[in-house]
């Protein structure tokens, strides 16, 4: 019986099979007219300038530099502000390493947060493309991947910048978040993080390294 039912399983999926290759053929006989009739195929010249100017948006850039510049290990010390006046101070540590062939920036960051053992880890990459600094974090304190695109460099103040609209971590919702990470030369940064409040920027957590 066993055998039986596998035969007619094999003679139904050879049938479906042959079915499919024969309707993916006939799409395909019907897109080589089309092809034929509306836009005419790339030529050399063409297609091998494509090619290459993927190949240069596929390498990292000057842009990429300031990746570079991060890269390491570093001890913190990070402030965050929970509601009072003055902010909870801890000492941590970060590493940071290229990854990819300099492509992308790999973070992993660990502290305390509220008396708690905390760990984050994030990716930034630049799209040469989209002309812009792009990744995401997560960390212990949520379940959530925020991401972090559109971010921008200021070559004036040595800054690079994202602004995100992430959860409202005091209702429904999202909210504007700034995180600005300032360069203070080779073995300097500090990174700030503010959330817009009654119009101004309420500073939530500030880590020097």
């Amino acid at each position: 019986m066993m055998w039986k039912q596998l035969g007619r399983a094999f003679a139904i999926g050879t049938i479906a099979a042959t079915m499919s290759t024969n309707i993916a053929l006939a799409d395909q006989h019907a897109n080589q007219h089309k092809d034929k009739a509306g836009m005419p195929p790339m030529d050399a010249n063409a297609q091998a300038s494509m090619m290459a100017e993927m190949e240069k948006m596929g390498k990292p850039g000057p842009e990429h530099k300031m990746l570079e510049a991060q890269a390491g290990k570093w001890t913190t010390v990070t402030k965050s502000w929970m509601g009072g006046p003055e902010p909870a101070v801890s000492n941590g540590k970060a590493e940071y390493e290229l990854i990819l062939g300099g492509r992308f920036l790999m973070a992993r960051f660990h502290d305390t947060m509220m008396g708690q053992p905390f760990e984050g880890f994030s990716i930034t990459g630049y799209d040469r493309m989209a002309k812009s600094y792009n990744g995401y974090w997560i960390d212990t304190m949520s379940t959530g991947v925020y991401p972090m695109n559109g971010g921008t460099w200021d070559e004036a103040t040595k800054s690079m910048t994202f602004n995100v609209e992430w959860p409202n971590p005091m209702g429904s919702g999202t909210m504007p978040y700034k995180m600005v990470t300032k360069f203070n030369g080779p073995d300097s940064m500090v990174f700030l993080m503010t959330m817009a409040h009654e119009g101004k920027d309420m500073p939530l957590t500030e880590v020097e390294a």
